[in-house]
């Protein structure tokens, strides 16, 4: 019925709509509204406070409540959603398909835009406005500009702790901020066909509805709640209007309310009645927050928040409406629509820090704090990989594991039960790898990366016995090329290799070994079976010589002992272990590892060295070791060191293992059983929520923990991987 109502109301029309008069300030980031009120605008970056660390979520909100209590005008927090940009990648074929994509994503943008004078809640009919607009506001002091240029500067600094990347808009930055920010009629003062309903406003055949925040939830509340409201996937404009009220305003206000408590609550027992909840709540709380503003240890605000939606068509307004009460109520939160203020609320979500509907209620900085607007982020960098879209918002991810200036390296860390989704992650990677010109070393112990390999056009290695392959333990190319002592090191590396085919090795023997093989080391073509035949002749090791005999005849001869017959010239080479017997995979892993850094060293480039499934060669501690100075060293030669692993726990049990599973930059938490979540838990910091998402994480879903940011994302390949997706399964 009452829609029924308004929809019958005469709409109102004018020459325009806002009563604003917008210009520009005699300083560059200066500009006014015609109310003798001078604002400035600074934009921010982004961050998302609810999968943020624990730690890192409390320091974010202690710095929001101490950039708020430093403010000695009107501020106000706006956040504009629109939809997300495409095309942002300097990669042709990505840019093209980001370009024609149709998915509905959206983006949110922050900004804080401060004014040099505390606004008055004010309802003044628009005839009024308007005769005192035309008739000129006075301008303020040039004192009073330099003051908030000065605040403007503190709460860049204290933005910049927070890590948003603020900047202060002058001149024509400024002006494209307002431009694209405002409509027309503000932001180049055109002259506007416009109607106004009782709950509507239609500007240039632009519909908008606003509503404002009427009551806050009756819980505890904590940071980022506000993203129910943010999250409303829909084009929109919210802003958080504010101001400080000096301490004594505040004791008189909440010694007021303090009494009506207590009247509420003698009320209630003399007339033997239950008692009001709020009451019996309120007045503890009231109590307290005037003990606090009056020891000078809490401040207290007016906090007004007023969200429009835009939309086309009434129909997708009034959807999006539905869609944002629908929110509202299940954040425990009561919005209404400003009725017969919709221009008035139209702009108050505009960033030109005017509150002209007046609807503020007190805060505590405390509380007020928790209306934390940056809970969206994004990772979308020019030059990155696609490697899917986030869960929230759906926004395209594009990660460049090798960008110094985002992550301290480029290595990779995949963690997830099987059938999580990681080796089709993995492919992809590579895949995209390939087309950016970067190389890749694959171990396979599962034989998986066969369809990839022949895509990409790379040199596939089958290590099994029988197959005619064929890699010489003392070829001088696993020489650790650039050490000041190649061969030296070359001849530790294969003592340690001959203890784990032979057993350890006697102390006597190793000087043994130590001259035979440098020996052998200073000609070239020398294989194990010469090593063992100059044991024996000189009677040297006795106990190695018999060992090496099964390891230099028959099958495992021609797999170790022969000249190496494949080439390893490849950008990109795979190496598949699936046919291995379990005794001879240290020897295999530890001889294509030191074949990889020989080719790391001697040709550093960017190189994705990829070890499937770590925790079956992890037990080997020839290959740990070498593993654990492989993650601490690849860095210098623009080597990615990428680790798959089905279960996190064989890294995380160990010193050496938790190494390798925290050094990574870039981590791709999957699908995980709980005892394990809780232990990714303990070891990255994860809040409650990430952990329950891994461990009801289905297909293809990954928490990313990029740098010091975190998304919920799903993985998938680029379309034009599509001929090889049938494979890239896991």
């Amino acid at each position: 019925m009452r829609r029924e109502m308004l929809d019958r109301l005469v709409p109102r029309t004018a020459p325009e709509p806002f009563h604003v008069r917008l210009e520009r300030g005699e300083h560059p980031a200066l500009f006014t509204t015609g109310a003798a009120t001078r604002h400035c605008v600074i934009t921010t970056g982004a961050y998302d406070l609810l999968e943020a660390a624990p730690e890192a979520r409390r320091r974010q909100v202690l710095l929001l409540e101490q950039l708020l209590a430093g403010m000695e005008g009107a501020f106000q927090l706006h956040v504009a959603s629109r939809p997300a940009r495409r095309g942002a990648s300097s990669r042709p074929r990505l840019a093209a398909f980001l370009a024609d994509d149709e998915s509905p994503a959206f983006s949110r943008n922050v900004s804080l835009v401060l004014s040099d004078a505390t606004p008055a809640v004010t309802r003044v009919a628009s005839k009024w406005e308007a005769l005192r607009l035309r008739a000129g506001w006075p301008q303020p002091g040039d004192g009073v500009a330099r003051a908030l240029l000065a605040q403007a500067q503190s709460a860049t600094r204290v933005l910049q702790l927070m890590g948003l990347a603020p900047d202060l808009l002058e001149n024509r930055a400024l002006d494209r901020f307002l431009d694209e920010a405002l409509p027309a009629c503000l932001a180049r003062g055109l002259d506007a066909d416009w109607h106004e309903g009782g709950n509507w406003l239609r500007v240039d055949g632009r519909l908008s509805r606003t509503f404002l925040l009427d009551g806050y939830p009756g819980i505890e509340l904590e940071p980022g709640w506000l993203s129910h409201l943010l999250d409303t996937p829909a084009v929109y404009d919210l802003a958080v209007h504010g101001f400080r009220i000096p301490a004594a305003s505040a004791m008189r206000v909440l010694s007021g309310r303090i009494r009506a408590l207590q009247a509420t609550r003698l009320s209630d027992i003399a007339s033997q009645s239950a008692g009001d909840p709020l009451a019996e709540t309120g007045l503890p709380e009231a109590l307290g927050l005037r003990r606090e503003v009056a020891a000078n240890q809490q401040h207290v605000f007016a906090i007004s928040l007023y969200i429009t939606l835009e939309a086309d068509h009434p129909d997708e307004l009034d959807a999006a409406s539905a869609g944002l009460l629908d929110r509202a109520s299940r954040a425990m939160v009561r919005l209404l629509p400003a009725v017969f203020q919709m221009a008035a609320g139209r702009v108050a979500t505009l960033p030109v820090g005017e509150d002209r509907v007046g609807h503020q209620r007190l805060l505590p900085g405390g509380v007020a704090a928790t209306l934390y607007p940056w809970s969206w982020d994004e990772l979308q960098q020019p030059h990155g990989h696609f490697v899917g879209r986030r869960l929230r918002g759906n926004a395209p991810i594009l990660i460049d594991t090798f960008d110094d200036d985002v992550f301290s390296n480029a290595n990779v860390g995949v963690f997830g039960h099987s059938g999580a989704g990681k080796t089709y992650l993995m492919k992809g990677l590579l895949l995209s790898d390939a087309d950016a010109g970067i190389g890749g070393f694959v171990i396979d112990p599962e034989a998986e990366y066969g369809d990839v390999c022949a895509a990409i056009g790379g040199q596939w290695v089958d290590l099994a016995l029988g197959t005619g392959t064929s890699i010489n333990v003392l070829d001088p190319a696993l020489a650790a090329v650039g050490e000041r002592d190649p061969r030296g090191d070359q001849v530790a590396d294969l003592l340690d290799l001959l203890g784990t085919m032979c057993g350890t090795l006697a102390e006597d023997d190793r000087v043994d070994l130590d001259v035979v093989l440098r020996d052998l080391l200073a000609g070239a073509g020398h294989t194990l079976a010469d090593l063992r035949s100059e044991l024996e002749n000189r009677g040297a090791a006795p106990r190695v010589a018999r060992s090496l005999r099964r390891w230099t005849e028959g099958p495992l001869g021609d797999l170790f002992a022969r000249p190496t017959n494949v080439a390893l010239d490849a950008d990109f080479v795979v190496f598949s272990l699936r046919d291995l017997k379990e005794e001879v995979l240290p020897v295999a892993y530890f001889l294509i590892a030191q074949w990889i850094w020989s080719r790391v060293r001697s040709a550093p480039a960017r190189r994705r060295l990829l070890f499937d499934e770590v925790g079956l060669v992890f037990e080997y501690p020839l290959v740990r070791r070498f593993l654990v100075r492989l993650a601490r060293r690849v860095r210098k030669y623009q080597g990615s060191l990428s680790l798959v692993t089905q279960n996190a726990g064989d890294l995380l049990s160990s010193d050496q293992g938790l190494v390798l599973a925290t050094n990574p930059s870039t981590l791709f938490l999957g699908a995980q059983r709980q005892a394990e979540a809780q232990r990714l838990q303990r070891a990255f910091g994860l809040t409650d929520s990430q952990c329950e998402f891994l461990a009801t994480a289905g297909r293809g879903d990954f928490l990313l923990l990029a740098g010091d940011r975190r998304h919920r994302v799903r993985v998938c390949a680029n379309p034009w991987q599509a001929p090889a997706g049938e494979a890239l399964v896991d």
